[in-house]
């Protein structure tokens, strides 16, 4: 299935929403699971589709079926559920039909997920086979069914429809649709056909409008709870390459720390103090990173974030500064701004600072009384540019900088749902299990290592040292 476009998305100025959720047909649309919902109470159709070498062969015998059971019952039977509801006389004949036209023992693995069902164990139990093998079995199938557009997956959900067809009418003016055509010549068509992918889509779709798994899929959830008790979960740690260019970034910060030591000896003014300021603080994050060998860690994303920041910071200042010279003032006094408002609040017992044992309030006082006296200091609840973030990438030229290392670093920061499920919920490998997560509490899960963005951003800040203060 090819998926959208983001020039395809709507912006309403809040969200960014994608073709499918636009207009009426969004706010009608309930979404559905194929693999949690779906999966369970049609796997003995994938058991039927396993136990046969070839598409057309499974199509031949499961026709045959599908007759039988038009021709038998009134009611469609799709849901494995369902079929287990039925009286005895009329399940034994149903499964009877089954192993006529699939042979026996076909859905002798689903003996271990059948509510202890007597009669799919007397008519499909297998004495050469063990509950491990059954378990197995269905792990497999599981498997094999979960992603649902794969060519074993499209075939039951074709079955599911065929199922159904009986049941449905079309509207003359569909008789010449992609939907009818589908459902016409899928049988037929080689896995590899053009038009399959066309195909599977439209089935797909009208496969899942199936709205009776709203609130009933209580057989899927025993399924899986089953499952889960009887197999073992199997998590998944992705591996990626350590230190990556650990040499270089040794040699990035030599070059950068010689060029600080070379900046004592500029005169001193605001521009040069904020600069040098906020390079020094690169300096001193990246050297926490790699003396503890960080490389790979959450907190180095928190790093790149905040100095992708400070990049754009002191170039952004330095884009303003040829027309507003106090610019660099503005700065320094919005910083001092915020330590005062946390000591003031302190000093006057607004807030307390007992169980907050990382900072001083007094150190804060001094320092936010260094440039000028905190009465003629103004705390500023906009930044010091009166710009959002983004605008100031922007009108640097670095919005590249802020689709790729700012945003994705802030979903770390922030806490998104994206960067907790990368770093500390590891992949369960274990179809059965519904892929779950696994929490990652032995800390083994390690990111791709930043050393070489960190050269990335080192390489601009150098080039601002270099342009800016003339310091090489």
């Amino acid at each position: 299935m090819k998926h959208s476009k983001i020039y395809q998305h709507e912006n309403t100025g809040k969200e960014l929403i994608p073709p499918f959720l636009k207009g009426e047909l969004g706010s009608t649309i309930h979404l559905h699971s194929w693999s949690r919902e779906r999966v369970p109470e049609y796997i003995w159709l994938g058991l039927l589709r396993d136990s046969c070498a070839t598409k057309k062969e499974y199509f031949d015998k499961f026709y045959n079926l599908k007759e039988y059971i038009l021709n038998r019952f009134e009611e469609p039977l799709d849901k494995f559920s369902n079929i287990l509801k039925m009286d005895r006389l009329n399940k034994k004949e149903f499964f009877e039909t089954i192993v006529d036209i699939f042979g026996p023992h076909v859905l002798d693995p689903l003996i271990v997920v059948s509510y202890f069902d007597n009669d799919i164990r007397e008519i499909f139990y297998n004495k050469d086979n063990n509950n491990d093998k059954r378990i197995l079995k269905l792990q497999e199938i599981v498997t094999k069914m979960y992603e649902r557009y794969d060519e074993f997956a499209m075939d039951v959900r074709y079955s599911v429809i065929i199922l159904k067809l009986n049941r449905v009418r079309f509207l003359s003016n569909l008789k010449d649709s992609i939907m009818i055509e589908a459902l016409t010549k899928y049988p037929y068509m080689d896995y590899n056909s053009p038009e399959m992918e066309l195909y599977s889509t439209s089935l797909s779709s009208f496969e899942g409008m199936d709205f009776s798994f709203n609130n009933n899929y209580e057989y899927s959830k025993y399924f899986y709870e089953e499952m889960y008790l009887m197999t073992d979960c199997n998590p998944m740690i992705l591996s990626y390459e350590e230190n990556v260019d650990y040499e270089k970034i040794k040699e990035k910060m030599l070059e950068l720390r010689k060029l600080l030591i070379k900046s004592n000896e500029i005169t001193y003014d605001d521009k040069r103090d904020v600069i040098i300021g906020n390079i020094t603080y690169v300096y001193k994050m990246i050297n926490e990173i790699i003396s503890n060998n960080l490389g790979n860690s959450i907190v180095s994303r928190f790093v790149l974030r905040t100095i992708s920041e400070i990049y754009v910071n002191i170039k952004f200042l330095c884009l303003k500064s040829k027309n507003e010279p106090k610019i660099w003032e503005s700065f320094k006094d919005y910083g001092s701004g915020k330590y005062k408002l946390i000591y003031k609040k302190i000093e006057e017992g607004i807030s307390t600072a007992k169980n907050c044992s990382h900072f001083n309030s007094d150190i804060l006082k001094l320092l936010s009384n260094e440039n000028k006296s905190e009465e003629f200091l103004k705390v500023s609840f906009t930044n010091f540019a009166n710009k959002n973030t983004r605008q100031k990438f922007i009108d640097v030229g670095e919005k590249d900088l802020y689709d790729t290392y700012y945003d994705y670093d802030t979903c770390f920061s922030h806490g998104y749902w994206g960067a907790i499920r990368e770093s500390s919920l590891l992949f369960c490998d274990n179809a059965a299990h519904n892929y779950h997560s696994v929490s990652d509490v032995e800390c083994e899960q390690k990111l791709i290592c930043c050393y070489s963005d960190l050269c990335f951003l080192l390489d601009k800040i150098i080039k601002i040292m270099n342009e800016e203060l003339g310091v090489e």
